[in-house]
């Protein structure tokens, strides 16, 4: 996390009752939520199961821009493969996107 922070990634992590261990984390670079907002019709989804060494399922998830062009907008890792947990974590995707204060 610290080195999430010393690159200005955008995170949001959520810890095992008040330990320190982390369950969920993710994370996005500000030019992946600049995309994002540019690009937001479709949104990929895809896990990896438990292939690192602290058995967490990589969540990745990617856009595609008008063009065809594909691109990471955020990584996660989960506990576990649940519905909680993916929809945790597509929330605080959805908290990415920039409001318009512009009434249509």
């Amino acid at each position: 996390m610290k080195l999430i922070e010393h690159d200005q990634y955008v995170y949001w992590f959520r810890r095992v009752n008040t330990q320190y261990v982390v369950k969920y984390i993710i994370w996005s670079h500000p030019d992946s939520i600049k995309l994002l907002n540019s690009f937001p019709i479709v949104l990929i989804c895809d896990t990896t199961c438990k292939t690192n060494k602290y058995c967490l399922s990589l969540l990745e998830i990617i856009s595609v821009t008008s063009i065809e062009m594909t691109f990471y907008v955020a990584y996660a890792y989960l506990q576990s493969e649940r519905t909680e947990n993916f929809e945790w974590n597509l929330n605080m995707v959805k908290g990415l996107f920039v409001k318009d204060d512009v009434l249509c």
